[in-house]
């Protein structure tokens, strides 16, 4: 669901634009597609590619699990390492 940007911090939507890069270059690294994450995940494209993309975008901490354990995380948390 597509986030009315008025209601965010700068922090949040900093933190949404990190999440979403993040997602993207693991996914790359791992040689994964896009469309094969959306499988693997049970998400669709589209919802992969919105949270990849420099929209800001709502994804619930259960697709975002999901999307841990579908690029081989054994804990999801690994996705918030920002490092």
């Amino acid at each position: 669901m597509p986030l009315n940007q008025d209601l965010l911090s700068c922090d949040e939507k900093e933190f949404l634009r990190l999440l979403g890069y993040r997602i993207s270059y693991l996914r790359k690294t791992k040689d994964i597609t896009q469309f094969d994450l959306a499988e693997k995940s049970g998400l669709s494209v589209a919802t992969i590619a919105r949270l990849e993309s420099s929209q800001l975008y709502s994804v619930s901490l259960v697709n975002l699990y999901r999307i841990g354990k579908s690029l081989g995380f054994s804990s999801p948390m690994e996705l918030f390492d920002f490092r």
